[in-house]
Formats: C-alpha cells, structure tokens, sequence
C-alpha cells in the first residue's frame, strides 16, 4: 500500500491527539492538527505536499540542507570579510519545492537556450568532447555514454540534451583537452550555464530531471577540480536535494511508480540501461557527499542513520557494461548500507568497480565518524572499531586481490591488457584502495601513535598507499577524481609527521644516519610528492591537487624546521 493510500485510510479513522512534539514539521509550522501517520500524514496528502517530515528522529533532510547552505553561505562571508558584493547561495531544496507548484511550462525545459549560435544548438568541438568522454567517470558522469553521445546528435524532441548539461560537459572538456587557446572560452560557457541551470532548477520536468542531476554533480566536481571547494559543496547539497525529490535512495528496480512522498516521478525506465543509470546516479551521489562532507566540515545528509542510511534500498550499483548486457544488481534482503556493515566477512572480487568504489565510500565515512566519537573505554565503541577495522582489512586484502587478477592480464611492458588498459580502470582501482587505506588511518588515528613502521597501523597504512603510485604512469591516467587530491594530503601528513618524529629521535640519540624506517617513509612521502606534481604539470588546472600539494610541502618544512 503506498504511502498516500496509508494516510487517506488514516484520515477516515477517529483521530488521537498525538503527544507534543509528534506532529510533521509542516503541520507544526501552519497549527494543524496532524495524524502522525508516516511517510505521509493526511494533511500533507490533501495539500500535496513534496514531503511530509518529522523531527522526533533529529533534524530532517531538508533542515540538513539547509544548514549546509547556511554553513556555505557563512564560510563565503568568513573569507569575503564584510564586502558589500557578497554572494547569496538559494536553498536548492526550496527551489524544487516551489517549482513544483508552478505551472509546467509548454514543451520540454530547455534549460537557457539562447541564440548565441546560428543552429540554435551549442556546439561542442570535437576534441573537447573527446577529452571530455576520456575523462568523464573522473568527474562523476553515471549516464550511459554511448546513448549519450548519440542524443548529442538530437536537435529538438524528448531525446535532446538541454543546454545545461551541454554546457558542463564542454567545460570538463575543456578542463581536461588543456589547449590554452581554448582556455579564454571557459569564463564565457560558465556564465551561460549558471544562466541555463538557474532556467532549469526554476522550471524542473520530470522527463530533464536526470540530465540536471547529471549537470550537478558534473559542475560539482569541476568548481573542486578548480579548489573552489565552496561553490563545489553548493552543488552536492543541489544533487542530493534531487535525488531526495526523486526517491533515488529508494529506487524501484522494477520499474513500478516511485512512492508518494517523492517530489517527481521519473518516467518508467525503458530497459536495464536506464535502470542502472539511475541507480549508478544515486551512488555518485552518495560517494560525493560522504566524501566531500569529511572534507568540507558540514553534515552529510546522506550519513545520517536515523534519516536516511537505514532507509536505503537501491541496490549496489553495476558498471554500464553490465546494463547494456541486460544485468540488474542482485537485490538482497534488508537495508543496502547497514546491512553490509553488519557483514562479518567481506568478499568483493566479483563486485563491480562501481560496487567496490561505492562500498569503500561507506567504509570511509564510518572510520572518521567512529574516529569523531572516540571512546577506547566504552564496549559498545570497541565492538564497533574492531568490527570495522577487521572489514578494513578484508577489504585491502580482497582489493589486491582485484589488482592482481588485472595485473595477470598484463602485456609486455607493464601496460594492462584487455579490459584493464583503459586509464578509467586504473584511476578506479587506484582511487578505491587508497580511499580503503585513508579510512583505516582516520580510523587508528586518535590512537597513541608509536611511529614505529611494523606496529603502527596509521603509518603502515599511509606507506601502503604511497606505495601504490609505485610506477604509475601519469600521462597515461590523465585527469583524476579531485578528491584524490585530499586523500594523498591525508597520506602525505601522516609520513610527514612521521619523518619529523625519527629526526626528534636521531637528534636525542646524537645519530647521524637515518634508519632503515626513516628512509622507507621518506621514499614514500617523495613518491606522494611526484604523483601529486606530475598530476598538476600534465593538468594546471587541477589547482586543488596544486593547493594541497604546497600545504603539504609547507607542513613538511615546518616540521624540519628545528
């Protein structure tokens, strides 16, 4: 029974006060009396509300929302000082709630066209597109890009891509094709789609909702690929407030109506390539937000356990090639992330890379919330890190698993054959076990760290993870994720501190020469520092992975400093 035919029923009934506190968040607000019925409470139904939300459990999603564009809003004014040009971030959520109740404009959203070209089309040059499909899945792209580029083709009708996506996928284009003479055009395309999404939020169809969620999450990762971590946060808290209105987390594989309490209803999908887009969209959600929450100090509104963890049920998604094969993800009993944690062996050699990145993600977000509630001495926080750093740990070792199977398929002169050749396998593997490694550091982290490379779980951990940029070629993986400049930062602090803990000791012991572990860890940071200049020289662009790299080199001096 869906959620609207619960709360009608409800309504019919003789009502009972509910006790102070019980009522929805928006029956509160207007003094209403209110049911209490979940998901939808009658008089939410009547109104047709976009969501019927209640606060017993904490704040909801959309107060989380909120305060994370409050939160951007005051980091802006922080660094702003008190500059009469200040810069208003919108509630992204809010904006979905109103346009709902706008009337639907004739035709399908365009999302800004303007006659800036003679074809009414923007025009995308062939080698941006080609830098753009090369290094995509970096940058978050979860649509299915064979069928994508043959809708580029498209000029009006259902199949078209709005602008708004055009837009964003000439700028990672451009971004990553790095021909200077194109470079004076990104300013430009920038300000047409800031235009065109502010067209498109305004006035949302179900039918364009996916492409915009695609746009989001696109731009997301280009304002970080810039370090323009703000802007870029902006974004995640848009993507997430879309895939909230659609009730991706709950994603009806089977193609049945999405339940009542979603804003939008997606149109049914038309095969398993347009199911696995949706559920490998609600995924690149997730990951951004989990990830990028660690990093930027907000709330992740997709953490919450109480909201939204436990109420996952879109299944771990598959690469694109499985889809196009017919394959749908096994459905298993159970919410999708608790019930994986509470998984006491972990085997993922036959997972998807997608599967592997995803589940890695939920391993990472766990480690440093446990590390933020750190108490050595409560049971029930020393089941839950044993628990989680023996998954940790069954992870690793089912990853090189996965790395040794490709490294079997290996062709003369190191480069992997078949599948495994392709730089998106590389950056895939590459990404989740350093992200494996980042998650048992921040996990042993608030522990009395001995420095010592064969007891210390943290520095083990950071030297495993430069170890695995051993002879990787740079020019050949081209752009990375830009998060993998905030994992190598995480690496690259503990070696130095590391480094800085064996000089204090070679100076109290009148020792000249460095031991064995001293130069094992340096050749480990000096690894990190390669990686990480080879990935700025090939890609000036990539300034967040450059402003990482002098923070890091600055803490380094810092600590050499007697």
């Amino acid at each position: 029974m869906s959620g609207a035919s619960t709360s009608a029923s409800a309504a019919s009934s003789p009502s009972v006060p509910l006790e102070r506190g019980k009522a929805c968040l928006r029956c509160r607000r207007r003094k209403m009396r209110c049911d209490g019925v979940r998901p939808m409470c009658a008089q939410c139904v009547r109104a047709d509300e976009v969501e019927c939300e209640y606060t017993d459990g904490g704040a909801t999603v959309s107060q989380l929302l909120e305060q994370n564009v409050a939160h951007l809003e005051a980091r802006i004014r922080e660094l702003e000082g008190r500059s009469s040009e200040s810069i208003t971030l919108h509630d992204p959520h809010a904006a979905f709630s109103q346009a709902r109740n706008r009337s639907s404009a004739a035709g399908a959203v365009t999302g800004g066209e303007r006659g800036h070209t003679s074809l009414g089309r923007w025009q995308i040059p062939e080698a941006v597109l080609a830098s753009f499909v090369s290094h995509a899945f970096a940058f978050g792209f979860f649509l299915n890009m064979p069928r994508f580029l043959a809708k580029l083709g498209t000029t009006s009708g259902e199949n078209s891509v709005p602008p708004v996506l055009l837009y964003v996928v000439h700028l990672v284009g451009l971004v990553t094709l790095q021909e200077p003479q194109l470079k004076e055009q990104e300013p430009h395309i920038l300000s047409y789609l800031t235009q065109a999404l502010s067209a498109a939020v305004s006035n949302v169809q179900s039918g364009m909702l996916l492409y915009l969620l695609q746009a989001e999450v696109l731009l997301s990762n280009y304002f970080f690929h810039h370090d323009r971590r703000l802007e870029g946060g902006y974004h995640i808290t848009a993507a997430v407030s879309i895939v909230l209105s659609t009730n991706l987390h709950q994603f009806d594989w089977s193609g049945a109506a999405q339940p009542a309490s979603g804003a939008y209803h997606l149109p049914h999908p038309a095969d398993t390539v347009e199911q696995g887009e949706r559920i490998n969209a609600f995924w690149t959600v997730f990951n951004l937000d989990r990830c990028w929450a660690v990093s930027l100090g907000s709330q992740s509104a997709l953490a919450r356990i109480d909201l939204l963890s436990s109420h996952i049920l879109t299944p771990w998604p598959l690469d694109m090639s499985d889809y196009e094969l017919g394959l749908l993800p096994e459905i298993l009993p159970g919410q999708t992330v608790p019930s994986f944690l509470s998984q006491t062996t972990i085997e993922i050699t036959s997972d998807s890379r997608n599967s592997q990145r995803t589940k890695a993600v939920v391993l990472f977000s766990e480690a440093v919330a446990l590390a933020k509630h750190f108490a050595p001495q409560n049971p029930a926080y020393q089941a839950r890190f044993v628990a989680l750093d023996n998954k940790l740990e069954q992870y690793k070792q089912s990853l090189f698993q996965v790395w040794a199977m490709a490294r079997a398929t290996s062709v003369p002169g190191g480069q992997l054959g078949g599948d495994a050749v392709r730089p998106y396998a590389t950056r895939c593997i590459l990404f989740t076990r350093t992200l494996v490694h980042c998650a048992a550091i921040k996990l042993h982290a608030p522990l009395q760290q001995d420095w010592d490379l064969t007891t210390s779980r943290t520095l083990s951990n950071a030297v495993q993870a430069a170890d695995l940029l051993q002879d990787l070629d740079v020019m050949t993986v081209g752009s990375v994720d830009p998060f993998t400049g905030i994992l190598l930062s995480i690496v690259a602090q503990v070696l130095i501190r590391a480094l800085a803990v064996a000089k204090t000791l070679r100076t109290a012991s009148a020792t000249a020469r460095p031991s064995e572990q001293e130069l094992i860890v340096a050749n480990a940071l000096e690894r990190v520092y390669s990686v990480m200049q080879a990935l700025t020289a090939t890609n000036p662009s990539a300034e967040l992975i450059a402003h990482e790299l002098r923070n890091i080199r600055q803490q380094h001096i810092m600590f050499q400093t007697p």
